[in-house]
């Protein structure tokens, strides 16, 4: 079983040895005593070692995940890192409130855009939150970026239907 602890893993520059540590906690079913991978996932700068303590989170069944994955979801210094956390947020069927996921479509990254528009797909929400949302999006169908393009008009369509 690793010994990984948040001090030293906060305090390495070797990613690829937390995360592998992570995995072997993951596989064990159990953390050790001396980590908490909730502490992990907040404090650390990594963007690998937050999505893996998140996956690591996710497979152990720990009961703040969702809430977890909502406050880093919502720190400016997780943009363009979103996508795991995200898709967290999916296995565990939560829903993130309408204006953070059309925020992740226009401000984030391929993969956090992908996640952000399945959640949308799969979430109810009141009308309420429509509103806002689709006047961000639909001047966006006709942006330069061919993918916010694409999905800006899913979505529009998605909660136009619904």
């Amino acid at each position: 079983m690793p010994e990984l602890q948040v001090g030293n893993a906060l305090a390495s520059a070797d990613d690829r040895k937390i995360v592998d540590e992570l995995r072997a906690i993951a596989q064990a079913g159990h953390p050790p005593a001396s980590i908490d991978l909730v502490k992990l996932a907040l404090m650390t700068r990594s963007p690998q070692v937050r999505n893996e303590a998140a996956l690591t989170l996710l497979a152990l069944g720990h009961p703040r995940t969702a809430e977890l994955m909502i406050t880093l979801i919502a720190r400016g210094d997780t943009r363009g890192a979103r996508g795991t956390l995200l898709y967290v947020l999916a296995e565990l069927g939560e829903s993130v409130p309408v204006a953070v996921l059309v925020d992740i479509i226009i401000e984030d990254g391929y993969e956090a855009r992908e996640e952000a528009v399945s959640l949308l797909r799969s979430s109810p929400f009141e009308e309420a939150e429509w509103a806002d949302a689709l006047a961000k999006l639909r001047p966006l169908k006709r942006s330069k970026d061919k993918h916010l393009a694409m999905l800006a008009a899913e979505v529009v369509e998605l909660l136009t239907q619904r």
